[in-house]
């Protein structure tokens, strides 16, 4: 995964960018509103004594409602307030549901289809599109009444679009996902999906915010410190078939081999924290959070590309009785209160700039693809009309030169038949009086 840029707890990755550590963490630490009560601590110790032998299914849908709860407690005039996730703040969770297209970053090639690419990733280096336990995001209904509030949004979409905006389906936004596995499952298969399914939702904002940039600029963490001391590594085998052009994910991301860089990604170097997403791994023994962030770097070359980071940001036993739910129900509440709150508002602001990038696309952009099309079948079209119509112009000269060369073969030549039948003769009758004499 290295080798695409999905990088897993580099070790200078947050040292290079101080203050954006700090944001991470600030959202990370920040105090709960309400611990659990004892009971809630006493059915979680049990269910996790009870369960922690089952597979990951069972333990993880048995564990999950009380390790996350139906909502959380949000202070309201001084005085703890519970929320009901779906019901007060529009959230929606999505279990096991692929994500959408192929929008997992990598720095293959020209790929001509998702399925060759999926193919190459999979059985190359071990990476495949992600299908999360658990993803977290705004429900579309709720999302839409509030870019509604904001500004007049054109429906529907276009498709690639739409695409990008639920790569989880029926969300927007995603900023949350979990992968579990089983005692003794290695943690390393959760984590490598959790990288996978972190970096994807990551590149998909990458992708939204190039096609948006000239309406809206996010905000980047830029360093002055050498982000990168050694050549970047490259993919050296292909993906079979390769058609003529990137893939509008690989382009619009970053990922371009021969490295070049897309025009519109001109946008400062650094930690992108536009991109930030959080992802869980669940164990019956440990539960453990990460942090996922692109990074724009330039490279010793000169080239500059995109690195997905994915580090660990907190990690908690299951067998402390005493602090396991309370914890880790802080952290996971964390994270929802920032997914609602300040990303959310920031995604928000990216409406505006979606609405102008979709009313230019229908009036402008698409009408010219079509004109394009239309003239590409018309120019295909003539040329194999001219194809046909040279066809048969050969066909027909075919004909005329096979007509002549069999009147020519059929018409008799007078002199030179006569003479050659004649010699032909006088030779045969010399033979048989030869032979007469002899006798």
């Amino acid at each position: 995964m290295a080798n695409h840029g999905l990088l897993f707890n580099n070790r200078d990755s947050f040292e290079r960018y101080p203050e954006f550590k700090e944001e991470v963490f600030q959202i990370i630490e920040a105090p709960a509103v309400k611990n659990p009560e004892p009971s809630s601590e006493k059915k979680f110790n049990i269910t996790h004594q009870e369960y922690e032998r089952s597979n990951e299914n069972t333990f993880f849908h048995v564990a999950m409602p009380i390790l996350m709860k139906d909502g959380h407690f949000v202070l309201e005039d001084g005085k703890a307030a519970y929320k009901d996730f779906l019901v007060d703040e529009g959230i929606r969770v999505n279990i096991d549901r692929e994500f959408r297209g192929m929008l997992l970053p990598h720095r293959y090639r020209d790929p001509k289809f998702d399925k060759e690419l999926s193919e190459a990733l999979r059985k190359n280096d071990g990476m495949k599109n992600s299908k999360p336990d658990w993803c977290m995001g705004m429900s579309l209904r709720n999302c839409r009444k509030l870019a509604a509030d904001r500004t007049a949004m054109p429906t529907p979409l276009p498709s690639h679009l739409s695409n990008l905006l639920t790569i989880s389906q029926e969300m927007y936004h995603p900023f949350f996902l979990a992968e579990a596995k089983a005692d003794g499952r290695p943690t390393a298969d959760a984590v490598d999906q959790a990288r996978c399914g972190g970096a994807t939702i990551v590149n998909a904002d990458c992708v939204l915010t190039d096609l948006i940039l000239h309406e809206w600029e996010p905000r980047s963490y830029e360093t002055e410190k050498q982000p990168i001391t050694h050549a970047r590594q490259h993919v050296t085998k292909p993906v079979q078939n390769p058609a003529q052009s990137l893939s509008t994910g690989a382009m619009q991301s970053g990922q371009i081999e021969d490295q070049q860089v897309h025009p519109m990604l001109e946008r400062p170097l650094g930690a992108d924290p536009h991109t930030m997403i959080f992802s869980a791994t669940v164990k019956p023994d440990l539960v453990t959070v990460y942090v996922h962030w692109r990074e724009r770097v330039l490279f010793p070359d000169g080239t500059i590309d995109s690195l997905f980071h994915m580090n660990t940001v907190f990690s908690q036993s299951n067998h402390d009785e005493r602090r396991a739910l309370r914890d880790i129900r802080r952290v996971f509440h964390n994270i929802i209160k920032w997914g609602i709150g300040p990303r959310l508002d920031e995604h928000l602001e990216m409406w505006d700039g979606i609405r102008e990038y979709a009313v230019w696309y229908q009036t402008e952009e698409l009408p010219r693809q079509l004109e394009l099309q239309k003239g590409n079948k018309k120019a295909q079209a003539r040329g194999k009309k001219r194809a046909f119509e040279s066809d048969e112009a050969s066909v027909a000269a075919k004909k005329v030169l096979l007509e002549v060369n069999l009147e020519e073969n059929l018409r008799p030549r007078k002199s030179h038949t006569l003479q050659s039948s004649t010699g032909h003769v006088q030779a045969a009758s010399g033979s048989l009086a030869n032979g007469i004499t002899r006798r």
